[in-house]
């Protein structure tokens, strides 16, 4: 079981991560990341940030901690 279902949080998709991730980052970064997103992921990305909603401070951490791991 992910830590964030035990803290009661939902999960977030693909989509919804990198558009989270993209929103922490500011204008100026998002942007020159975006410029290197194919049309469908950019549409699945922008559709994942018009509803994500608030996001709990400790799953933004969650999701920075997972990223840097990752890459």
């Amino acid at each position: 079981m992910s830590e964030a279902a035990i803290s009661g949080e939902r999960e977030l998709s693909g989509p919804e991560k990198a558009a989270a991730l993209l929103l922490m980052m500011g204008r100026p970064p998002a942007a020159r990341l975006l410029k290197q997103f194919d049309q469908p992921d950019l549409r699945a990305v922008a559709l994942a940030a018009a509803g994500l909603g608030a996001i709990p401070a400790t799953m933004l951490d969650r999701l920075v901690e997972e990223f840097v791991t990752d890459f």
